[in-house]
């Protein structure tokens, strides 16, 4: 008899505890059509049709839990539409969906209080697309990369909240006015591994990062919209800087006045360099600014085991006064052919790119 009370009393606070809340595992394209149920994919899942999946139900939650939803470059990967509300898409891998109309990674119709999170465009026509009717979207922690016409497009939603992700494209604003949050620092890093949220990091923006924070300097126009507080990944404030090993000893610290260092154990790069396009793979721009600032590698021994003299263009290995676009002090080796396409001088000799050598002095 207590057996039995005690399950009737387990019963009785689990349900309490979880209401109607169900868990269901997806592992191909379909409907999604239970309301308050989580689905949660199981597996990389590849498209046979348009769309993939549908979201038609209230309070649906699709976790993709990082696999991956590829496309046949005619399709839509996820839709709503038909009025259901409270929706969550997260942690989705989003691959070639679309490639005209309103082909889209997730298309968006007559919809309210819907967060997209934390989640990859790539090759899409339209990462997302708000083709009407929508209301309180929020966009947060996505990274987008080379979709064929825009990243997002806003047609219609007038409430909104785009923050803390990385847009390699075009934006289409429609009315949606809010494109940063609240900027708060040290309590959770940015999409970009920086220390304070704020807004979006944008392929065209070229702002500068006076004080470090990875917050840029200056505003960001989209449309008619302002992103206040966009991402930066580039070092731009001050003349020199200094990379150290982290946990070893800063010598000439006054010299790096940022929040934060370069680690070579985990290579945070928010405060000292620009990625010129986010993507797979990334590139790393030193002096991204083109401004009048030289930069060194140090050896153990070498003070200047590598130096670029940005006013002059030249390069110096071991000399930190190049005389020419490449000057080497020291032996140089070459192991397999070197093609040389002008006159070449070793010591008083010069050999001739049009054959022949000359040598003076004894």
């Amino acid at each position: 008899m207590i057996t039995k009370k005690i399950i009737l009393i387990f019963t009785i606070l689990m349900t309490l505890l979880l209401g109607s809340y169900n868990v269901f595992a997806l592992s191909a394209c379909g409907s999604l059509i239970s309301a308050g149920t989580t689905y949660t994919m199981t597996q990389n899942i590849t498209s046979s049709g348009s769309p993939c999946l549908t979201i038609g139900a209230n309070q649906v939650t699709l976790d993709c839990d990082g696999y991956t939803i590829s496309g046949n470059n005619n399709d839509i990967a996820i839709v709503s539409s038909g009025g259901y509300d409270n929706t969550t898409i997260k942690d989705c891998n989003i691959i070639n969906s679309g490639d005209s109309g309103v082909e889209a990674g997730i298309l968006l119709i007559n919809t309210d209080e819907v967060t997209v999170q934390d989640s990859t465009f790539d090759n899409c026509f339209y990462g997302i697309r708000d083709q009407s009717g929508n209301n309180n979207l929020v966009v947060t922690g996505n990274s987008f990369y080379g979709n064929t016409f825009q990243d997002i497009y806003f047609s219609s939603v007038s409430i909104c909240s785009i923050y803390n992700n990385i847009f390699n494209g075009s934006i289409t604003q429609g009315s949606c006015t809010v494109w940063n949050t609240t900027k708060t620092c040290g309590a959770e890093q940015n999409i970009l591994g920086g220390d304070c949220l704020g807004g979006n990091f944008y392929w065209n923006y070229t702002g500068t990062d006076y004080n470090g924070d990875g917050i840029g300097d200056a505003t960001f126009t989209i449309g008619t919209a302002t992103d206040y507080l966009p991402l930066i990944t580039g070092f731009t404030g001050y003349d020199k800087i200094q990379l150290w090993r982290n946990g070893s000893s800063q010598e000439n610290v006054s010299s790096v006045d940022v929040n934060g260092l370069f680690e070579v154990t985990d290579f945070k790069l928010t405060n000292f360099f620009k990625i010129k396009q986010i993507s797979r793979p990334f590139i790393l721009v030193f002096n991204y600014l083109k401004q009048n600032t030289d930069f060194v590698i140090k050896g153990i021994t070498d003070d200047d085991l590598f130096f670029v003299d940005a006013s002059e263009g030249k390069v110096g290995i071991k000399t930190d006064s190049p005389n020419e676009t490449l000057s080497v002090v020291g032996n140089l080796s070459v192991s397999t052919n070197a093609t040389i396409g002008t006159d070449l001088t070793i010591g008083n000799c010069i050999i001739f790119a049009s054959g022949g050598l000359i040598c003076s002095g004894s």
